[in-house]
């Protein structure tokens, strides 16, 4: 966890706080949903 440093956390800061769909590189919904399906 050492390679984690602020510039990443803040990115995935800005990445998780965008209220716009279009605006996050991918949505955590549809991630979510890969991996239930992945998991079946």
């Amino acid at each position: 966890m050492q390679d984690f440093d602020d510039a990443d956390y803040f990115e995935m800061l800005e990445m998780m706080s965008a209220k716009d769909k279009k605006d996050r590189p991918i949505d955590p919904a549809i991630m979510w949903k890969q991996y239930q399906e992945k998991g079946d």
